[in-house]
This record gives structure tokens, C-alpha cells and sequence, in this order.
């Protein structure tokens, strides 16, 4: 009898083990498959002729933006808004969101991130690249403890800021469309590459 309730037990075990591996293979299969796309869409964009974003100082003449960020700052999506100080500078701040799980892949709610970021560009062109820096402050740092971002998996940590760094590309029109593909790294208990991509409007 003894044997019976230590084999069934064990099989449990396996059938947990399992679940909870194709639960992370899925989320990872989503993320490959959503990378896969933006990064479609950022060659795309990039290779685009774009005349009106060629003409010089267009972060002077529009430099407030309104933006949406898949992945990125926010870790899933996050809102944004920035102004160019001067042509080669724009800073900004906004709100992300990142569901949450536990080490074996339970659900646990969601973090509240507030980006804050500043950008330097290499050219006062609409299409330019530029380097960024910044922080992701967790709004709500005190229920992330021990927890991971569901499809990044960057681990929290305690920390209540989370530094971001990172390379992109950007088209801004004179007609206002807003477009960015950035490549980061983010620090938390360790330092993890990431991604996002903007589409915006700016005036």
C-alpha cells in the first residue's frame, strides 16, 4: 500500500513538472513569436524612404510626443510622453505594466512601472539613432519581491528602481508620425537584454 501512495505521489510530481514546463514554453514561444514580428516591422520601417522625416531640426519643430511602447520600459507595453529639450535632446517619463510569476511559473499579479528616460540622438534628422538611459520606478516595489516579469523574466528583486540603458533608432516626421526600435538592458538582480518598439505622434 506504502508503494501505491509513493508511486502515485510521484507521478503527480511528474505531471507538475510537466505543466509547469509547457506554461514556460508557451510564454517563451509567445515572446519568440512577438520579437520575431517587431523585428519585421523595424526593418520594414527602417527601410523605408521617408522624405518628410529627412528634413533637419523636425525635433525642434515637433518636439512633444505621445507614444505607445510594445515590450520596452514597461517590460509588456507602456504609455508615454516626451519633449526635445534641444535637437539632440528629448526627455521623458511614463507608465508600463509587466504581468508577474512565481519561480515555478504562478501567476501573481501584475508590476507598475513609471519609466523615466532621457535620449541623445546622433543626427537633428527625422531618421537618427540615439542612445538612452534611465530608470523604471516600481510603483508597487513592495508585492515584486521575489517575483519575475512574466516574458522578460527579469528577476525584481528588492529594488525599487530598476536602471535601463540601451541603443535605438528613430523616425520622426514633420508630419507627426513617431517611430522607435530600441535595444536595452535592464537592471535588476542581474542584467538582462531586452527590446521594444514605439509608434507614436508628435507636434
Amino acid at each position: 500500500m506504502k508503494n501505491v501512495q509513493n508511486a502515485s505521489v510521484f507521478e503527480s510530481g511528474i505531471e507538475s513538472g510537466l505543466a509547469g514546463s509547457s506554461k514556460a514554453a508557451a510564454g517563451s514561444a509567445r515572446v519568440a513569436g512577438v520579437a520575431v514580428l517587431l523585428g519585421l516591422v523595424s526593418v520594414l520601417m527602417m527601410t523605408m524612404p521617408m522624405r518628410a522625416a529627412q528634413a533637419a531640426d523636425v525635433r525642434a519643430t515637433n518636439p512633444n510626443a505621445m507614444s505607445l511602447e510594445f515590450l520596452g520600459r514597461g517590460m509588456l507595453w507602456g504609455l508615454t510622453y516626451d519633449r526635445a529639450f534641444a535637437d539632440r535632446i528629448v526627455a521623458g517619463a511614463g507608465f508600463g505594466y509587466s504581468p508577474m510569476r512565481t519561480a515555478g511559473d504562478v501567476d501573481m499579479g501584475s508590476a507598475k512601472l513609471i519609466p523615466v528616460y532621457v535620449n541623445v540622438y546622433l543626427s537633428t534628422e527625422g531618421n537618427s539613432f540615439f542612445a538612452t538611459g534611465g530608470a523604471a520606478i516600481v510603483a508597487n516595489s513592495g508585492d515584486t519581491k521575489g517575483l519575475k516579469a512574466t516574458y522578460s523574466g527579469l528577476d525584481f528583486g528588492t529594488m525599487p528602481l530598476i536602471p535601463q540603458f540601451g541603443v535605438g533608432f528613430e523616425s520622426r516626421q514633420d508630419a507627426g508620425f513617431l517611430f522607435r526600435a530600441t535595444v536595452y538592458g535592464v537592471i535588476a538582480n542581474e542584467i538582462r537584454p531586452w527590446f521594444g518598439i514605439t509608434l507614436g505622434y508628435s507636434i
